[in-house]
């Protein structure tokens, strides 16, 4: 009973949400219905599979909760329409209503007269103070000496100018325009699939001795997971082929780093080709993956398409105006966000619970579970935080930097720690003793080393260098160490602590720069 009237509320609220949206109700409505209900049928099904007991109606009515802020969630947001629900017709008898003799303020009663379309350049025919009828053309009511009450119009002075002037009050005299371009995020992601072909023809064909990272290989998958839900929210036909295609790359990295993981001679001597695609490949495997890859796409195109603009609803931002562009820019970077968010909401659950149903070795190992919870945690955060980075990478409207004081000394410090970096991990790399460091500490190193050379040469490139090549590689490190850590093997933990301390690098970077990136910098 308690459940039918939650559905019955929040099928309420969501009606509304879409009434106010300009939405048609009754999908939404449906949609509630069946997230709920579908959601809580879906859990209580694992739980009984899996043999949860009272677990089951937990795991139902957990499922239940997500499908109700889904449900929410898109009804608050939808892509706004024309809808307009219909209402009853009003007849208006005030106009058949005489006033009565000083009952209210000569304006209320002056509403409520008859107009006489007889009768030019008098608003009435009555008097506004006793309600005795009026001759036409005299200036006073002759019952009680009243003088007529007479509208004065003002003439309308706004202009379209005007109108932008109000509307916009802080305009410049300087046109910043506002522009996408999506072909940034496409060579972000020709750049990080370079960074993993680095990584691995490392560890295929020069047998280098460092400890070799999967979860590097597993974050550049999803940060080109993300790529591609950055290229799926573009218009044009050109970025989806492109997004495609980058996500298909990012499903054949994923086969290459599971191949990987299971090879026995991994950091001990190079190997050939052959040797890697002579391993056995999961059937359940290819299809988790495969089912990643399609989630993420569908749900990205499905919320992009949800939350795009209308122009029948939305006011047009393209007049020219640095603050028409200001708010543009917001409008569509909150757009952005928004997609990431709510792809990731309904992608991320469906694939855990695909997985517990199909891997019950999850339900019966604590940590085992708990390294799987953590790693789809990180997941969902490159995934959410991808697309606004690459969107920022696009909306980038000047390429030039001028660093001083404290942002010079500390770029001019990480080159130097970098290269540092960079001459230790060649030497372990060519050592014959077990290295004390992954292969991806090459690849920052390469990586920041040029970020920060870029900065110091006033390239804002360089920051989203920095930024990409520190997170790729930290978020995988932490990823691999802690769940080294947590099953036990305690000599990951100076990798935990380095992956850990090295997130304040970026952190200090962007502090130093901060006012330099915002501060206007002469064209040349």
């Amino acid at each position: 009973m308690l459940e039918i009237l939650g559905i019955i509320l929040l099928s309420n609220v969501n009606r509304k949400n879409a009434l106010a949206r300009g939405r048609q109700p009754g999908g939404f409505i449906a949609l509630t219905i069946c997230l709920w209900l579908g959601l809580e049928f879906l859990g209580a099904f694992i739980g009984i599979m899996a043999k949860l007991g009272i677990g089951s109606y937990i795991l139902a009515i957990v499922m239940a909760a997500i499908g109700a802020i889904i449900s929410y969630l898109v009804a608050k947001n939808c892509k706004p329409g024309t809808y307009v629900p219909s209402a009853p017709m009003v007849h208006n008898y005030t106009a058949n209503v005489e006033p009565l003799a000083g009952s209210g303020p000569p304006q209320m009663q002056y509403a409520a007269m008859p107009y006489s379309g007889n009768e030019q350049g008098t608003p009435t025919s009555f008097c506004h103070k006793c309600g005795a009828p009026l001759i036409e053309g005299a200036m006073f009511c002759g019952n009680c000496g009243q003088q007529r009450f007479i509208q004065v119009e003002t003439a309308n002075t706004r202009t379209p100018e005007t109108e932008a002037a109000v509307l916009f009050p802080f305009n410049s005299e300087e046109t910043v325009p506002y522009t996408v371009k999506p072909m940034r995020a496409v060579w972000t992601a020709v750049w990080v699939i370079g960074a993993w072909i680095m990584i691995f023809i490392a560890h295929i064909f020069l047998g280098i001795h460092l400890l070799y990272c999967n979860a590097v290989s597993a974050v550049i998958v999803h940060v080109l997971f993300g790529t591609g839900m950055y290229l799926l929210m573009q218009k044009s036909v050109k970025y989806k082929v492109f997004a495609g295609g980058t996500m298909v790359i990012a499903v054949l990295i994923n086969v290459f780093n599971y191949c990987l993981l299971r090879m026995p001679l991994l950091r001990e001597s190079p190997f050939g080709l052959k040797e890697l695609f002579a391993i056995p490949i999961s059937p359940m495997m290819i299809i988790s993956i495969l089912l990643r890859a399609f989630v993420v796409a569908g749900g990205a195109l499905f919320f992009a398409w949800l939350l795009g603009p209308k122009q029948q609803r939305e006011p047009s931002l393209d007049n020219g105006t640095t603050a028409a562009s200001d708010m543009k820019a917001k409008v569509e970077k909150k757009r952005v966000w928004q997609t990431a968010l709510y792809t990731v909401l309904v992608s991320l659950p469906v694939y855990i619970i695909f997985i517990l149903a199909t891997s019950p070795i999850y339900l019966q190992r604590p940590l085992l579970l708990l390294q799987f919870l953590i790693r789809c945690l990180l997941t969902a955060m490159t995934l959410i935080f991808t697309p606004p980075a690459l969107h920022g990478l696009s909306t980038m409207n000047t390429k030039r930097i001028r660093l001083s004081g404290w942002g010079l000394v500390w770029c001019w410090l990480c080159v130097a720690g970098m290269f540092f970096s960079l001459v230790m991990c060649i030497i372990y790399a060519v050592s014959s003793f077990a290295a004390p460091m992954y292969s991806s500490q090459l690849f920052m190193s390469i990586t920041l080393l040029t970020g920060f050379i870029m900065l110091i040469a006033r390239r804002r490139l360089g920051w989203y260098v920095i930024l990409f090549g520190a997170y790729i590689s930290l978020v995988g490190q932490f990823d691999e160490s802690l769940s080294a850590v947590i099953q036990g093997a305690n000599h990951y933990i100076p990798f935990l602590i380095g992956a850990i301390s090295g997130a304040f690098n970026p952190l200090i970077t962007w502090l130093s720069i901060r006012g330099a990136w915002y501060a206007k910098f002469p064209k040349m």
